[in-house]
C-alpha cells in the first residue's frame, strides 16, 4: 500500500479479517463488567444498548411524573396564593369606606355640638 512501512501486496486485507475476527470472537466477561458468560462485542454492544435504551425509558416515564407533580402544585400553589389585583381592589374598597365612615363620624359629632350649644 501506499507509504507502507513494509513492502505487501496490494489489498492485503489479512490484517482486517483478524481484527474482525478478534472482535467478533467469543471472550468471557471480566468480573465486575456487568457481562456474563462468553459473548461477542456485537452481542455486548447490543447488551450495552439495551440498557441504554431501558433506561432512557424509566428516565422519560419518570420525568413525566415529575412534571406532572410540578404541574400539580404550581396550580395549587397558584390557587391557595396571593392575588395581588384582587388584594389592593379589596384594600381601596376598605380606605373608601373608612374615609366614609369618618365623615359620617364628623357629621354626627358637629350635630351633637349644635344640640348641645341650644
Amino acid at each position: 500500500g501506499l507509504q507502507a512501512a513494509a513492502p505487501d501486496p496490494v489489498g492485503q486485507s489479512a490484517i482486517l479479517v483478524a481484527l474482525a475476527e478478534a472482535l467478533d470472537g467469543a471472550r468471557p466477561g471480566q468480573p465486575g463488567s456487568g457481562f456474563s458468560g462468553s459473548t461477542g462485542l456485537a452481542s455486548r454492544f447490543g447488551l450495552i444498548e439495551s440498557q441504554v435504551s431501558s433506561r432512557r425509558v424509566e428516565a422519560l416515564a419518570d420525568m413525566a411524573v415529575r412534571s406532572s407533580r410540578h404541574s400539580t402544585i404550581t396550580a395549587s400553589m397558584m390557587a391557595e396564593g396571593v392575588d395581588s389585583d384582587a388584594e389592593m381592589q379589596r384594600l381601596l374598597q376598605y380606605e373608601q369606606s373608612y374615609a366614609a365612615n369618618a365623615r359620617v363620624l364628623v357629621a354626627v359629632d358637629e350635630m351633637i355640638n349644635q344640640i348641645l350649644r341650644m
